[in-house]
């Protein structure tokens, strides 16, 4: 266990528990304003046909128009008093949360608890309600923030459908098929970030440098320097994508006890809204170098899947529900960041002009291609089918082992090759007990840059984890019941870092997070 001690300026030993030894420095907050609209109206029809055998026949369509708008941002204000740092000291006023310091997490060497003296927000707000004159807001940086926040989203979703379903031999054998068209538009609007617009520039655009060779800046006043920068709703992109998801599954039921499935369907996977609401980022321009310009824009298609999988199935057979399942996805145009040079067209795209063709331009665009290949199992036992003092108990199990390959597959991100669940389970007339763990395996999320301290070809990575799980519930009548859940039971970490294959392990931890088990208790009612 690490040992802890500072000394001020002095040499004068501080304690760094005491929330009164530090400098208040700055404080922020602020208000969200998000508008989020969703309206939609659908369709459906079936009709029954006799042919001999049973079809019918289902056609629908749905349209679904979704408005989302966000505004606000947080606001800064710097702790100016008089009498510079030593006027700063937190200490000088009264700050501290007594409630909050009078707990404890930390232990020193010795075992011994270490109580840490915190700051109150509260009283930080009533210290600027009594006292406002001691505060200067940041007003560049409300500016910026607010810009960053400022979104428009307008989506609108219009799809239809024909579908059959088909019995065959008494029913033992089925057959649904059908394709579905979706057309979705999409049209928004995010912040224009240009650094470049915040330096001199002749008439012809070109940069006006210094005699070192930088550029030089328009102003030193940082609203005005925040204004030119940050341009709300500055950026605008429109997109509109169709395609036909066509998909079949067949079931046959062997027995009563054993049913095979087989199954096709062409799926999409929506971009999320933070790939395609629009912003800008102009960097800091270099004239010894190609600076970048990093985009996001509606043009970001959806990927799509080839789903196919193969599965069969036992019910209900001396208290076993099971299932084995071999599943195969062939992914197309999912999401990969590319960099290339400027074009007009790319400028112009976004509202650039031809300025900016010595900068570099990395955005998101579809082009990825992986196959993912894995197998699935699943369990459930009735103990009491096979011991009668077990009557109530059961046992379940589920685990998937995933791969992935192809051309793309490191581009693959927010892959697990390995999940897993389980536990077991008490139901018996009013009450029900279940105790279950969950265990996810490594994920990786996307590809870091390479630094000082970043390995080339370096992902960052998710590392395994396991959580346990319980619940207890108590029907008191038909409408009642009291329950006791929690989550997470003995505070399972989260540890995620960059690393790459050559990275030793040693290396590999870079943030350790402990969310903290959650329990939660009550009456749920039903009428």
């Amino acid at each position: 266990m690490a040992k802890l001690s500072a000394v001020d300026a002095a040499g004068n030993p501080v304690d760094i528990f005491n929330g009164n030894n530090y400098l208040l420095d700055s404080f922020t907050s602020g208000a969200r304003t998000v508008d989020d609209q969703l309206n939609s109206a659908y369709v459906n029809v079936a009709r029954d046909l006799t042919l001999g055998i049973p079809i019918t026949i289902k056609v629908g369509g749905t349209i679904t128009h979704q408005k989302k708008e966000d505004q606000g941002g947080a606001q800064t204000w710097n702790f100016t008093p008089p009498g510079g740092n030593a006027a700063r000291v937190a200490g000088n006023y009264d700050l501290i949360s007594e409630g909050e310091s009078t707990h404890t997490m930390y232990e020193d060497v010795t075992g011994q608890p270490v109580f840490v003296r915190f700051l109150s927000t509260a009283k930080i707000k009533r210290l600027y309600d009594r006292r406002p004159e001691l505060f200067t807001k940041n007003e560049a940086t409300g500016w910026s923030n607010n810009a960053n926040a400022a979104k428009r989203l307008d989506e609108t979703i219009g799809a239809a459908y024909v579908r059959a379903d088909v019995k065959f031999f008494n029913n033992r054998m089925r057959l649904v098929g059908g394709v579905r068209m979706e057309e979705t538009q999409d049209d928004g609007r995010g912040v224009r970030n240009d650094l470049r617009a915040t330096y001199q520039q002749d008439a012809n655009g070109n940069l006006i440098l210094n005699s070192a060779g930088q550029p030089v800046r328009v102003t030193t006043n940082a609203l005005q320097l925040a204004t030119l920068q940050y341009t709300p709703l500055g950026t605008r992109s429109e997109n509109t994508y169709r395609g036909y998801y066509p998909s079949m599954n067949a079931s046959y039921g062997l027995n009563d006890f054993v049913v095979f499935r087989a199954g096709y369907a062409k799926t999409i996977g929506r971009p999320d809204l933070v790939n395609i609401i629009p912003g800008v980022t102009v960097a800091m321009p270099n004239p010894a170098a190609r600076p970048l310009i990093t985009i996001i824009d509606t043009r970001l298609d959806p990927w799509t899947a080839d789903n196919y999988d193969l599965t069969a199935e036992v019910y209900r057979w001396k208290g076993v529900t099971a299932s084995v399942s071999l599943l195969c996805r062939e992914v197309v145009d999912f999401f990969v960041r590319k960099t290339s040079e400027a074009t007009l067209e790319t400028l112009a795209r976004v509202g650039l002009s031809d300025d900016y063709l010595e900068y570099d331009v990395s955005e998101l665009r579809n082009g990825g291609k992986a196959r993912v290949e894995g197998v699935e199992f699943t369990y459930r036992q009735s103990l009491g089918e096979l011991l009668p003092a077990a009557r109530g108990f059961d046992v379940f199990g589920n685990m998937a082992l995933m791969a992935v390959k192809g051309p793309s597959a490191n581009d693959f991100t927010n892959f697990t090759p390995k999940t897993a669940s389980g536990g077991i389970g008490y139901a018996r007339r009013k009450i029900r007990i279940d105790l279950r763990f969950n265990y996810v395996g490594w994920r990786r999320t996307g590809i870091s840059s390479e630094s000082a301290t970043v390995r080339a070809n370096s992902y960052a990575y998710f590392s395994p984890q396991t959580k346990v799980d319980g619940s207890v519930s108590y029907a008191l009548n038909i409408h009642y019941v009291i329950y006791f859940d929690v989550r997470n039971m003995f505070d399972a970490p989260q540890d995620r870092g960059v690393w790459a294959s050559d990275t030793p392990d040693y290396a590999r931890k870079t943030l350790l997070q402990w969310s903290g088990a959650v329990w939660s208790f009550g009456i749920k009612g039903s009428f």
